[in-house]
């Protein structure tokens, strides 16, 4: 068992846009994200354009297999990423691996928008330390990411076995 450790981003929308956010999530579901928005306002003022995430990604290695996963609600499309870039069908990707940090959408379900996208942050910030998703290449990003440690480890364990066998 082991776990890798990478930074993402989510920007910090302009007050413009987190104006149109709130009326869309208002309108659409009912949600108030006046407390959201004040947030978002600090955020303008003091400067700050993003915020970033250290995400842990941890892998289970059994024999040739994998489970991996991170502390997040991922769209399904991600794992089959994953399993596609390490050309692997033996790594398996889920979510909430050790806690809860926020849906993780991929990119199609992110220009989608919506509540688990979008929404949810105006409720549930304070807990994601972040106001808004994670950038909509983060999938990508995690996806490869994930894919190549993996196979790395896989040319780690091929390389063990052959110093073991000499």
């Amino acid at each position: 068992m082991f776990s890798s450790i990478k930074t993402f981003v989510a920007d910090v929308p302009p007050i413009a846009q987190a104006y149109e956010i709130v009326s869309e999530a208002k309108k659409e579901a009912g949600i108030d994200g006046s407390d959201w928005l004040e947030e978002v306002e600090r955020l303008n003022k003091a400067g700050i354009k993003y915020q970033t995430v250290a995400k842990e990604i941890q892998f289970f290695a059994l024999n040739n297999g994998c489970l991996c996963g991170v502390a997040d609600e991922p769209m399904c499309e991600i794992a089959l990423e994953i399993q596609h870039k390490a050309q692997d069908n033996m790594i398996f990707f889920g979510g909430y691996t050790n806690g809860y940090e926020g849906y993780l959408p991929d990119t199609e379900e992110y220009d989608k928008g919506g509540y688990e996208v979008l929404w949810s942050n105006l409720t549930y910030y304070i807990h994601y330390n972040r106001v808004m998703p994670l950038n909509r290449d983060t999938a990508d990003k995690l996806s490869s990411f994930a894919a190549v440690t993996w196979k790395n480890t896989l040319s780690e364990k091929d390389d063990a076995v052959k110093k073991i066998r000499r």
